[in-house]
């Protein structure tokens, strides 16, 4: 109607003033001055002037009947009654009558595209089928001092412009003043108040809708209680409300969130600014279409930060602004710096910690979830017999799993069983579960190694190998200790540990690794050191910073290998070099001590490592060089099955002589396979494993001037001959004996007799 009177009366003003003309065809120079004087249609009389008067009364009326029509629903919104979409978006962005009619006429195009030629008519400019701030003020009053206080509802704070309801058009570019920009009603907004669409597409994948307002929510019961506690100390509506969540789990924390949510009767949205870091989409945007999206849905808004503690910080801030006046309370994951949150007209923050399972809990739990599966699985003595390995106890021990998480994890087991095309999940699957359900993503700083190997592939002397296995009970046994002593008593990092593997190269240190994490049920990261050290000042501490905080979210065993090139020796300060790997030294002193997962560093030489840190160590384990005995084990565990050893090779022999650490050991074996597969005998003959072995040797810059004895002969004559070998070298050499005599010599008193020349040339010691 507004629309229809304002066409009435330019076309009035057009006939009054240039009756024989097609108007908007041209502007003479008497319509001109009839549009600079401001005509009116009202003073003229006729036909024209009834359908004026008729359109103003249609006018008012309809106008009445919407303010009537907006006043009942927002009336029944506030009841917690169903309104339509468009009284939710008045609701939701508090907008007055005059914003609702400016919404809707920019909406007139998305309804009829027909309006976009009529909005050419009333411009006089059939090309201009958009509106403008100057034609809405011209078509909503005729007024001209109304018109100008129009222009206010298109200012950066006004509540269309600020929520981004409406926008100006970047795709058309017009010059001239503001107020003839092209202005469009945002698509999302359209489809809203159309369509009644669900959730914003631009949303899709870093955003979803959690809880829909009005479902069922299960929750336990220490976590309803720590919500329900916090729920009193909320604002009321219409004032920013904002909550710090701390979890060791997501799901747990997520858990909670919809139980806050569904408390406050509305839907839970939540937003992973990981992703969007992933993805590399732009945060600004993102932000601006969440909190709108928060706003009008009248949803309780969960963050879930980036990783980058900086970059969240920078988030929260932001997002403290964004989302001043919301009715429902923004929920915020993570730990945050007080720079954060001291932002001028926000909120105070409050914190909901939720409860960690203690031992006996988590014991409870997980038998809960094994006799669940059980129950699933059909019960009798197959199931139990499918889960036998599974032992409550041991489980909690080794995972500090919440109720949630252990439920997650029975999830993914439960996927794999499915895969395989079983109803229910195995042991296996749901030991397999608990170490990749919860695999930190480290990214590029960290990679997955795959654990193969176990106890039986791993030779070492009897006290190393007790030494790991005290390793084991410490990562098993530490919390449950921990607890009984009391949480006043605990400092950061004791639930941590740390252990130090040295010796030579090629001993079995990051076999051993391996071997602990497939112990533990852990997955093992190997820190990629080309990815964590950096030229740039301070680049290094904070890749280190992201990494110790991936291996803290869940259970793992983060491997430095070769640990010296980042916690080697602090030196003497000379130079700004010197000062900064100092810094980085003494910043891994700090993160180690407070490092609450289980991290394992090796080194060739110990006292290349700072001392600084065998006091931040569990264990030091060292490996020896292996002995004759047990390189043995490792030749009979290394030589491939598929091509065997020659009847006349003693391999007792050959681990006596031949001096090889067990990395070595296996590059002969390999070596001494591939030369076999292509011999017509196909098995690893003397002249193929001496060939293998002087390699090996070449190779560590050995020499071997000719094979022993012992690698070409049978096994009896081994046997025969290692004894006497054994007393061969412990019996002294002639030139040792020589040199020990003439000692001896220079050592006895002189006589009173003067030895001639050539007894004193027999006495001078060699040298």
């Amino acid at each position: 109607l507004l629309i229809f009177a304002e066409q009435d009366r330019l076309e009035s003003r057009a006939r009054v003033s240039s009756p024989d003309s097609v108007w908007g065809a041209f502007l003479g120079d008497a319509e001109v001055d009839q549009l600079v004087q401001e005509p009116s249609a009202a003073g003229s009389s006729g036909p024209l002037a009834e359908t004026a008067l008729a359109l103003l009364e249609a006018i008012k009326e309809s106008r009445s009947r919407l303010a009537t029509a907006l006043a009942a629903g927002l009336e029944a919104a506030a009841n917690g009654e169903a309104v339509g979409p468009l009284l939710r978006l008045i609701r939701a962005f508090g907008l007055d009558s005059v914003d609702v009619e400016l919404l809707l006429l920019t909406l007139a195009p998305d309804i009829n595209a027909r309006y976009q030629r009529v909005f050419g008519l009333l411009r006089d400019d059939f090309t201009a089928t958009w509106l403008s701030p100057a034609l809405a003020a011209q078509i909503l009053s005729a007024d001209r001092e109304q018109r100008l206080r129009l222009g206010a509802r298109f200012a950066p704070d006004a509540p269309l412009v600020r929520f981004g309801l409406i926008r100006f058009d970047r795709s058309r570019s017009v010059q001239g003043a503001r107020t003839a920009r092209p202005i469009e009603v945002a698509p999302r907004i359209a489809r809203w108040i159309l369509h009644a669409e669900s959730l914003d597409p631009a949303l899709d994948p870093w955003a979803w809708i959690e809880l829909k307002e009005g479902a069922p929510v299960t929750t336990a019961k220490p976590v309803m209680a720590s919500v329900d506690a916090l729920l009193g100390g909320l604002v009321p509506e219409h004032q920013q409300s904002v909550v710090q969540v701390r979890s060791g789990s997501r799901r747990d924390l997520v858990e909670a969130c919809r139980y806050l949510a569904a408390r406050r009767s509305a839907p839970l949205l939540v937003a992973d600014f990981q992703l969007i870091e992933t993805l590399g989409l732009e945060s600004a945007d993102a932000r601006f279409t969440l909190v709108r999206e928060a706003r009008l849905l009248g949803a309780v808004l969960l963050v879930l930060p980036p990783l980058d503690s900086q970059l969240a910080d920078e988030l929260f801030a932001a997002l403290l602004v964004a989302t001043r006046g919301m009715p429902q309370p923004l929920l915020f994951a993570g730990e945050l710096r007080p720079a954060a949150v001291a932002i001028p007209g926000s909120a105070a923050v409050l914190y909901l910690q939720l409860p960690v399972l203690q031992f006996s809990e988590r014991v409870a739990a997980w038998s809960a979830a094994i006799s669940g599966l059980k129950k699933a699985s059909g019960g009798g003595k197959k199931a139990a017999a499918r889960l036998e390995e599974l032992d409550s106890e041991t489980l909690a021990r080794r995972y500090r799993f919440s109720t949630g998480q252990i439920a997650q994890v029975l999830e993914v087991a439960s996927q794999r069983a499915l895969s395989r095309g079983e109803t229910s999940p195995s042991a296996a699957d749901v030991l397999v579960a608990c170490g990749q359900t919860f695999l930190p993503s480290a990214g590029p700083l960290a990679e997955t190694v795959a654990v193969r190997r176990s106890w039986e592939d791993l030779v070492l002397p009897a006290d190393t190998r007790a030494l790991l296995l005290e390793v084991v009970a410490q990562v098993e046994r530490r919390e449950e200790v921990l607890e009984s002593v009391g949480q006043a008593r605990v400092q950061a990092g004791e639930r941590g540990v740390k252990v130090l593997f040295s010796g030579p190269p090629g001993t079995g240190k990051t076999l051993a690794a391996e071997v602990l994490a497939g112990a533990l049920g852990y997955p093992l990261l190997r820190v990629d050191l080309s990815s964590v050290v950096s030229k740039w000042v301070g680049e290094t501490e904070k890749q280190l910073s992201r990494l110790f905080d991936a291996a803290e979210q869940a259970p793992c065993l983060l491997l430095f290998d070769e640990a010296d090139a980042l916690f080697g020796n602090r030196s003497e300060v000379n130079d700004a070099q010197d000062r900064f790997a100092n810094l980085e030294v003494s910043y891994l002193l700090q993160r180690l001590e407070s490092f609450e997962g289980v991290a394992v560093l090796t080194t060739n030489i110990k006292r290349n490592i700072d001392e600084a840190f065998l006091r931040r160590f569990t264990a030091v384990v060292e490996f020896p060089f292996p002995e004759a005995a047990e390189r043995l084990r490792i030749w009979q565990r290394m030589l491939p099955s598929a091509y065997p050893l020659a009847s006349d090779v003693s391999l007792a022999g050959v681990a006596e002589e031949f001096k090889l650490a067990g990395a070595n050991i296996w590059n002969v074996a390999v070596a001494a396979g591939v030369a076999a597969a292509e011999s017509e005998a196909r098995e690893i003959s003397k002249s193929i494993l001496a060939h293998a072995i002087r390699r090996e040797y070449q190779k560590l810059g050995r020499k071997l001037a000719a094979l022993r004895p012992q690698l070409l002969s049978s096994e009896q004559q081994a046997r025969e001959e290692l004894p006497a070998k054994r007393l061969r070298s412990q019996a002294m050499s002639a030139a040792e004996a020589r040199r020990l005599r003439q000692r001896e010599e220079s050592l006895r008193p002189e006589s009173t007799a003067q030895p001639g020349p050539e007894a004193a040339a027999r006495a001078k010691p060699t040298a």
